[in-house]
């Protein structure tokens, strides 16, 4: 897979968690279906960052706030 076509599919996936993230804070409601949601969103972008020697991330990570 080219690294355009990770960086898109890494977006699609961003967008998803983001939506569900965002309704998640607005109805202050979390069904078992969001969870599995994000939850398999951010497996699949931390999968999809590491180059194929997995040990080199494509996008930096960013630093957890406190």
């Amino acid at each position: 897979m080219s690294k355009k076509a990770i960086l898109e599919t890494i977006q699609s996936f961003l967008v998803r968690l983001l939506i569900h993230l965002i309704k998640n804070q607005v109805e202050q409601l979390l069904t078992n279906s969001w969870a599995v949601s994000i939850r398999d969103s951010i497996i699949k972008i931390k999968s999809l960052n590491l180059k194929d020697n997995k040990k080199i991330l494509i996008l930096p990570t960013l630093p957890t706030p406190n």
